[in-house]
């Protein structure tokens, strides 16, 4: 399944996001042009004779052009991840997971210097793209690693926005796939009821949101019905597979997240034993992939599911 940001389903959710962090930024740019109007104005009293009001317009251009440069020439060379950042986006968005971005990102992990708060969302940023790019992979084992290694404080802080809510709940989201897939039924309870408060809390920030957070239960409940069915209780597996249903149906016909319903609804339709239906969800989640990975992705989940040898 195309899971974490990689999915249109993330990847609008955290556009959507970031709308109340533009509200911040344009504050902090309104706070830099005042301090701009400020500086000029003093300047110009002591280095002119102009009228107050004339000093008052040339301060309010003048300001105007300091806070452009300052917030968009000055700034992001303070900040050496920004451009990086915004390279590895761009790259993203645009092909999808490579095993060179991945390599690229890992190498900056081992080699730069994330102390400073100012690099910590970064840090937190390139693990959770590397979880799912692993997760993905089916390298379960390295993406726990990943998740076990990210800055909860620096995550805990921004829970104050949207585009925190956003990571949070992905981190949750990526932690609960992670078990469901292994099978381990006790940590997924443990990651599970350490996910719910913030679930309870990000619920309703969009739709997606609350498309990855049903996704996570639905999940769950696929992994139930396998361990029901390994002790062979059918009549419980199947109230499992019932149950992950009814929470996926409302995202059956929703573009942004289709992709993953189709994902999961083919994990339910094989536990039930009815493998054309599974095959027939499977190659639907494939025409939706927007990128070879993601396609790769499919191949490699229907594989594990259906026991083909097409990954």
């Amino acid at each position: 399944m195309s899971k974490g940001p990689m999915s249109d389903n993330e990847r609008a959710a955290r556009s959507l996001g970031v709308k109340r962090d533009l509200k911040l930024k344009f504050a902090a740019m309104g706070v830099w042009w005042l301090v701009g109007i400020m500086f000029s104005y003093l300047v110009l009293s002591f280095v002119t004779q102009w009228s107050f009001l004339i000093n008052m317009a040339v301060s309010l251009l003048t300001g105007f052009l300091l806070m452009l440069v300052f917030y968009y020439l000055v700034l992001p060379r303070l900040n050496r991840e920004g451009a990086f950042y915004r390279e590895i986006l761009t790259r993203f968005n645009r092909e999808g997971f490579t095993p060179e971005l991945a390599a690229q990102l890992d190498q900056r992990l081992r080699t730069q210097d994330f102390s400073s708060n100012l690099y910590r969302n970064y840090y937190n940023n390139y693990l959770e793209l590397l979880a799912v790019y692993n997760l993905n992979l089916h390298n379960y084992g390295e993406t726990m690693r990943l998740l076990d290694s990210f800055d909860m404080n620096q995550m805990q802080q921004a829970m104050s926005y949207d585009s925190g809510r956003i990571h949070m709940t992905n981190y949750h989201y990526i932690r609960l796939i992670t078990a469901a897939e292994i099978g381990d039924i006790s940590r997924l309870e443990y990651y599970y009821g350490a996910a719910s408060p913030c679930f309870a809390q990000c619920r309703g920030v969009n739709k997606l949101v609350d498309a990855m957070i049903d996704s996570s239960r639905a999940m769950r409940e696929v992994a139930f019905a396998r361990a029901a069915l390994s002790r062979g209780d059918r009549e419980e597996a199947f109230r499992n597979l019932d149950e992950a249903d009814r929470v996926l149906a409302p995202y059956s016909s929703e573009p942004a997240t289709k992709q993953d319903y189709c994902n999961i609804s083919a994990r339910t339709a094989a536990l039930r034993g009815d493998r054309d239906t599974a095959e027939r969800l499977f190659d639907e989640a494939y025409s939706l992939a927007k990128n070879n990975f993601q396609r790769e992705t499919v191949l490699r989940d229907k594989a594990r599911v259906l026991g083909t040898s097409e990954a």
